[in-house]
């Protein structure tokens, strides 16, 4: 399996626009190119990073050109933000994402509205951490 990914700062006030020209696409990609799907993330600092999955990196590279649809949708997405990483791409060495909540029919449904101090303080930390994971530009 092989995996693209994908950053962009979005726009203020444009994120509802960005996200639905992404999901567009994203539907058409995997419904009409064989693409296995993707996830979309919003980060603490509003910028937004996405990962696909393909069956492999030829699958990916041979696709054919893009819809007059596709296209209009990347163009929505350009419109709205700006690529500001990617596209990285890589062969998945290990996959341990769970997909669906257990005994989740729907996937997933969890609600944060206010967690406890301590996770905000150990989130906290780990930002601090020379290997933090977080969105921010270097």
């Amino acid at each position: 399996m092989y995996a693209i990914y994908f950053r962009w700062k979005v726009a203020a006030g444009r994120e509802s626009d960005f996200e639905h020209a992404w999901l567009g696409l994203t539907e058409l990609l995997r419904e009409e190119r064989g693409g296995l799907g993707s996830r979309l993330h919003r980060c603490a600092d509003g910028q937004y990073f996405a990962y696909a999955q393909w069956p492999s990196e030829i699958f990916w590279a041979m696709q054919p050109e893009p819809t007059a649809r596709m296209i209009e949708l990347r163009h929505q997405m350009r419109q709205c933000a700006e690529l500001v990483d990617g596209p990285h791409g890589g062969d998945v060495v290990a996959d341990l994402l769970i997909s669906k909540l257990p005994g989740s029919e729907t996937g997933w449904s969890v609600q944060c509205s206010s967690p406890e101090p301590a996770r905000l303080t150990r989130l906290a930390e780990f930002g601090k951490s020379s290997r933090s994971t977080s969105c921010t530009s270097r």
